[in-house]
């Protein structure tokens, strides 16, 4: 299965990120692994336009639980890009629309 197609079936609309291996645990939850990473625009702390003073300040690892499927759980486990603002020294975790800031929980699932 392609990238798109798997996205499509766990509707993941963020075109930023990719999903890079999928497979079913020994408790029976389905585990997938992507990345998500862009070039921010600007930084959210400070505001300044990213003209290279935004850096690439490493990885974080996420679990997101997704919706359920066939009566099994899916996560996602998501490496996030951090990033760091040399203007004001603050580091920020790349942002989706799949689940709200500080959360693990997608919104597909908060819907249902």
């Amino acid at each position: 299965m392609d990238n798109d197609t798997t996205k499509l079936l766990l509707s993941i609309e963020d075109k930023h990120i990719k999903i890079e291996t999928g497979a079913r645990g020994t408790d029976g939850a389905i585990r997938f692994q992507g990345r998500l990473d862009y070039r921010p625009k600007a930084c959210p702390h400070c505001g300044i336009l990213n003209e290279g003073q935004i850096i690439n300040y490493g990885w974080r690892n996420t679990n997101v639980r997704l919706a359920r499927t066939l009566e099994n759980n899916v996560l996602l486990q998501l490496k996030r890009r951090n990033f760091q603002c040399k203007a004001c020294q603050t580091t920020f975790l790349a942002q989706t629309s799949l689940v709200p800031k500080n959360c693990t929980i997608s919104n597909p699932v908060r819907k249902a």
